[in-house]
């Protein structure tokens, strides 16, 4: 579940790169929400929120074109955390203060999703290093399969097997070799 929305966020963020209107719009609506009930509950209005999420969106469109921008966190909570930054400012500058500090719902466990993510990356790491100990031909067999998306016929023709189902059966030794790797105590 939650590798699902990193990847998700992955993708926005390289169609944000690409200037996709579709991964803006998704921020848009996922997101936007958030800021809003946030500004509003705190002195504010829609017109207020939708200028202060501009802003944070231009914050995200300006850091992930720097080319060098790692995200740590969801990009809901990338925004969430930018838009709140941003209304404390011009709420400083009014001369208010907040009224209401956001739930632990609204404001999403920025430290909770970067141990997560940070969890994830080490698991991806442990499982590329497992993958290349893991060697030929099941590192290609495996690739080929999962990766470039070859059936198993195809499979049974690179690797000149007799028929798919010895493609099949390779595959699944394959797979248990690199899972007793990749779950080894390290």
């Amino acid at each position: 579940m939650i590798k699902r929305e990193l990847l998700k966020d992955r993708e926005i963020v390289e169609g944000i790169l690409l200037k996709d209107k579709k991964a803006l719009q998704y921020v848009y609506d996922s997101c936007f929400p958030l800021v809003l009930k946030m500004v509003v509950k705190n002195s504010g209005n829609k017109d207020e929120a939708d200028d202060l999420f501009q802003d944070a969106v231009v914050v995200l469109f300006e850091n992930v074109n720097t080319g060098n921008f790692e995200l740590k966190s969801s990009v809901s909570t990338y925004i969430y955390s930018v838009s709140w930054r941003l209304w404390l400012k011009r709420l400083k500058q009014k001369g208010k203060q907040m009224k209401v500090m956001p739930e632990t719902s609204d404001f999403p466990d920025v430290e909770k999703e970067i141990l997560v993510y940070e969890e994830e990356e080490r698991r991806f790491e442990k499982l590329g290093k497992s993958i290349d100990q893991l060697g030929e031909p099941c590192k290609s067999l495996l690739q080929d399969f999962y990766i470039n998306g070859l059936n198993m016929q195809e499979l049974a023709d690179k690797f000149s097997y007799t028929n798919p189902e010895n493609a099949k059966n390779q595959k699944y030794k394959c797979l248990q070799r690199l899972r007793k790797m990749f779950f080894k105590k390290e």
